[in-house]
Order: C-alpha cells, then structure tokens, then sequence
C-alpha cells in the first residue's frame, strides 16, 4: 500500500493475469443478517434471572401472614456502531496513461487493469469488508464522551464473558469441548445453531480426536450464507466447526450462536450505508470516498462461549497395523487337509 494520489510513475501498469496475494476471505461478513439503528448506541440484549427453586417451609400459623414482597431485576447490555471511512485518488494523467506498460513489456498484450480509479476503489471496498470482518471478532468497546473521540464496537472476544475455558495449551478434544457446551446450556445458553470457529489446526485436532471415538461419522455439511460448515456429534447434539483463520488470535476457538448475531448499520439518509461519493476537486484528479457505520449485535452473550490456551500443534494419527495376512503357500496347505 502507499500514501497519496495514484500516479504514473508510482503505480505502474503491467500485462498478464492479476492476482491478490491476500485472504479475503471475510465469512461473518458473508453470512451475517443486518439491521439498523437510528442511534449510535443500540441494545444487545435485556436480561433478568429468575428466582431459583427453594425448598419451602411454610406452617399453617406463618401463612395466616403474607411473606415480604420481592421482586426480579432486569439488565440491559448496550453496543456501539463505529466509522469506516476510506479515500482514494488518482490523477487525470495516471487514468489517461493505459498503454504504457512496466515489467515485461510483449507486443500485443494489454494492462490488466483498464480503469484505475475502479480498481483503486474496488480494493478499498475489499479493505472495509476486512476492517469489518476484524471489528466483529476483535473489536474493544469504548463510547466516545466528546465528538474528537472514535466509538469501537464490542467485538466477540470481548464480548464472551459467562462461558470460557483454558487448556493450558492442550488440544481440541471431545472432552473439553463436551465441558465447554455443558457449561453453556447450564449458563442457559439455546444450543440450537452452535457453530465452533476454530484454526486450521484446531480444526485438525477436533477431526483427529473425534475419528478415535467409536462409532465416530460426520454428519453431511451444511452451508450458512455461502459458507460451507462441517459438522460433528457432540452431547449436546450436532454442531457446527468452521475453519477460520483470518482474525482470531492464536490459540482460541470461539463457539457460537449464530441465530443471534447480526450486523448493525446507521445508514445516512438518502445515501445508505457503505456508499462512494466523489470528493471536491483540487487539481488534475479524482478522489472519491468510502463511508460507513457499523457495529456488532451479539445478543445474549451466555449464547456463546470462548476457548483460550488451544495447542498449536497437531498430534499425527496412529498409524493403524495392518493385519496379518495368510500367504498362498499356508492357504493352500490348510485347504488340503480336509479329512475325507
């Protein structure tokens, strides 16, 4: 990446087929409902605790007077949505300058890239559904107090609190995740939807680990938003695991509800929510910029649970011994000694 204005002799045209060498891979992005706000700060969810059940004792004398009154509180739990803003420019000599080609340089072949402020924009657009993509795991909280400061949205790793488990750098196993969803529908999580998000690796300790249980199979995969998510049996039935390896930290796997998240967008009135709009001239260019406002809605945060400490290896497999086989010559001899 560099600073300032595209121009001829700082990004250069070249032939051939064009490739992005980063992961753009952005699935919470993808599959993600959305919902607006008309207000910075929007409600996540709004809880109470019912009164847990007693053993009771009550004599026929007591009840002639009533009990004192009590009565059931309730919480609410608020997020934020936050700003995404980018801006690109290139010259009017740049956007002109589509035959002069760097690199090798054949008869006959032309620049892969025609339009330079489409391609300029296109990969802002690919960095806002990145910068997106980061917010919604990684995020830390904080509502502005004066207009100079930025609010920040609380991402999922933050926002985990009720249900957590350490390894102590142990691997993804049928055990400690079974420990993990026990406790989450003890915190009175739904464990209807529950997807594990999980390293390549993490994903290869779960496959390694289930496939020594008896009886083990893996039911078919589903697909939630275009994403392909495979699936294991667990106690608390089947769930989800889907590799992720783009934004969460080293170590940890994230188990969570996707029937309770969803994006949450301030769009501006009659221009939307993530939208171009050109930027006043100065000079021989054009300048252009992307604006928009989100943050995440994670509902009930006991809907989900956090696993930290993960192994960062994998333990290879077993290698099963084969079994002995019977050579020609001893097939042979045994058959013929049938007694007639």
């Amino acid at each position: 990446m560099a600073i300032g204005t595209a121009q001829s002799l700082g990004a250069f045209n070249y032939s051939g087929q064009i490739f992005d060498k980063t992961n753009i891979d952005t699935p919470l992005v993808s599959m993600l409902p959305r919902r607006n706000t008309s207000s910075v700060e929007f409600v996540v969810n709004s809880a109470y605790a019912s009164e847990n059940a007693s053993r009771l004792s009550i004599s026929e004398t007591a009840s002639l007077t009533a009990p004192e009154p009590t009565y059931v509180t309730r919480v609410q739990e608020t997020n934020v949505v936050q700003i995404f803003q980018y801006t690109t420019a290139v010259s009017y000599q740049k956007q002109a300058n589509t035959g002069t080609l760097a690199g090798v340089n054949i008869a006959g072949q032309a620049n892969n890239v025609p339009n330079e402020f489409d391609f300029q924009m296109a990969q802002k657009t690919k960095k806002a559904r990145k910068d997106l993509e980061f917010t919604l795991i990684q995020s830390t909280y904080k509502k502005a107090a004066t207009d100079k400061e930025a609010n920040s949205t609380r991402g999922l790793i933050e926002a985990i609190k009720t249900t957590t488990k350490g390894l102590g750098n142990k691997e993804l196993d049928y055990d400690n995740i079974s420990e993990v969803l026990r406790k989450m529908s003890k915190a009175g999580a739904d464990m209807n939807g529950l997807v594990i998000m999980c390293s390549a690796i993490g994903k290869a300790q779960i496959t390694n680990n289930f496939s020594k249980l008896p009886g083990f199979y893996l039911p078919q995969s589903r697909t939630v938003g275009g994403i392909n998510i495979d699936q294991i049996v667990t106690p608390a039935g089947t769930i989800g695991v889907m590799q992720y390896d783009n934004f969460l930290p080293e170590g940890i796997a994230l188990i969570v509800n996707l029937g309770v998240l969803s994006i949450v967008e301030m769009p501006i009135p009659n221009k939307g929510n993530f939208f171009w709009e050109p930027l006043a001239k100065v000079g021989a260019g054009d300048k252009g910029m992307l604006y928009g406002t989100a943050g995440l809605d994670y509902g009930p945060e006991w809907y989900h649970a956090k696993i930290t400490g993960i192994a960062t290896t994998v333990t290879p497999l077993t290698p099963v011994t084969p079994a002995t086989t019977v050579t020609p010559s001893t097939a042979a001899s045994e058959t013929l000694t049938i007694q007639k």
